[in-house]
């Protein structure tokens, strides 16, 4: 039965993903956990400010006057999604500010727009291609750099984590404003040299690792293990912090980054010095069925060694993103990325659900007379992530919206015998 365990066995690594999305954080937990026991700073007026403009447009509210008898049909046409819109300063929006913002064209226009406002108002404007978190700091490190102080304001735990790690002792003060939601009364500064010395330089010099692994934008979430237990276990264990080193090495290759992160998930649930992550799988499992008086819940296991593989191949791309200010240094798919359809998304494995033997005995009983047949997770085999077959009850394995495609070679390339 071990053997079995080097497969998920669920459609999706479920300790990694959920409904066919990356697991999320709670980032802000890590921010409160560095905040922790320092004192807010008062701040130099004069200071340059950096603003994030991405939560700016967020943030200020738009005004709405009184209720027409129009709004109703506004609402219908609009739908959860908001139609595009050509947008100009004379053009009235009648979705609310949700909603318009929820388009990313009509985004775009308007950041479009803002920009041009904020410039002919004298303001420096940026706009960001790619990792905005990665713009704000390196925008805001160049005038410490040149002895003047500056004051980020932002709502993103990523910007706080990404001036921790690149401030040092040779720059000008740095002062934090997050604009992260919470009451005018608990709106503070922070001084980043003073979060720097009260974390201490094992956890600032690994920051940029310890949120990319437990979870952020473009990474998933662990199912169980959260930010502050990662903090926590950095400071004790010394096999990690190699670990961490290695995971920000931007020569570091493919095959070492997919094995040292196969080796922290064995530490992270508690494995032995010769322990590998699939065997580590089994004995939880074990121990699960023999302590639990309820059915097995699957995102409690560890992932698989393959799944790990390719998550930790994505966190090394994010930490030598935020590491060296960029996101021309790797190329996405070769860390964890495929291309579908033109949109980058996450490879969860390169294994089957589970292996062949236990596959023959997955089948469904569809209807081919129902509206969408094998079109959704009503269905077995593809609520397993299984492609119909001969076996399944009404479509056989090809006549279905679970099919597996067949493709015909070019005809150059078909070889015909010839007698």
């Amino acid at each position: 039965m071990a053997p079995y365990f080097d497969y998920e066995l669920t459609a999706m690594p479920t300790s990694l993903f959920k409904d066919n999305f990356m697991r999320k954080s709670v980032k802000s937990q890590l921010a409160q956990a560095l905040e922790k026991g320092v004192q807010s700073s008062g701040e130099n007026p004069q200071a340059m400010h950096v603003l994030d403009g991405g939560a700016l447009i967020h943030k200020v509210k738009w005004q709405k006057k009184g209720p027409t008898i129009k709004d109703h049909e506004h609402q219908r046409r609009i739908g959860k999604t908001c139609a595009d819109i050509q947008l100009s300063e004379n053009i009235k929006a009648h979705s609310d500010q949700q909603t318009f913002l929820s388009n990313e064209k009509n985004k775009s226009q308007f950041i479009a727009l803002l920009s041009r406002c904020l410039e002919a108002d004298g303001q420096i404007v940026h706009n960001s291609t790619g990792d905005a978190d990665a713009l704000i700091v390196e925008t805001a490190l160049q005038f410490p750099r040149q002895e003047r102080e500056v004051k980020v304001v932002a709502d993103d735990t990523d910007v706080l984590i990404l001036l921790m790690y690149h401030w040092n002792a040779n720059m000008a003060d740095i002062y934090f404003h997050s604009e992260a939601k919470r009451s005018k009364k608990d709106l503070k500064v922070w001084k980043v040299q003073d979060l720097v010395n009260k974390a201490g330089k094992v956890v600032t010099s690994h920051l940029l690792f310890i949120h990319a692994s437990s979870g952020c934008d473009t990474t998933s979430a662990t199912y169980g293990h959260g930010k502050t237990s990662l903090l926590k276990k950095i400071k004790d264990s010394e096999e990690l912090q190699r670990i961490f080193f290695l995971m920000t090495d931007h020569e570091a290759t493919v095959e070492h980054i997919g094995k040292a992160g196969i080796r922290l998930y064995v530490l992270l649930y508690g494995g032995r010095a010769n322990d590998s992550l699939n065997s580590l799988r089994y004995s939880k499992y074990m121990e699960m069925v023999s302590t639990s008086k309820a059915s097995i819940d699957p995102q409690k296991l560890p992932p698989t060694e393959r799944a790990a593989f390719f998550h930790s191949l994505r966190v090394h791309l994010q930490v030598i993103t935020w590491l060296k200010l960029t996101n021309d240094y790797l190329n996405p798919t070769q860390w964890g990325w495929k291309l579908a359809d033109t949109v980058l998304t996450p490879v969860l494995t390169d294994l089957d659900a589970a292996p062949e033997c236990l596959l023959k005995f997955v089948r469904c009983k569809c209807k081919l007379s129902s509206r969408n047949p094998c079109g959704n997770n009503s269905c077995s085999c593809r609520k397993h992530g299984l492609k119909c077959v001969t076996a399944c009850g009404d479509c056989r394995g090809d006549s279905c919206q679970n099919a597996e495609e067949i493709t015909l070679d070019n005809e150059d390339n078909v070889n015909i015998d010839e007698e």
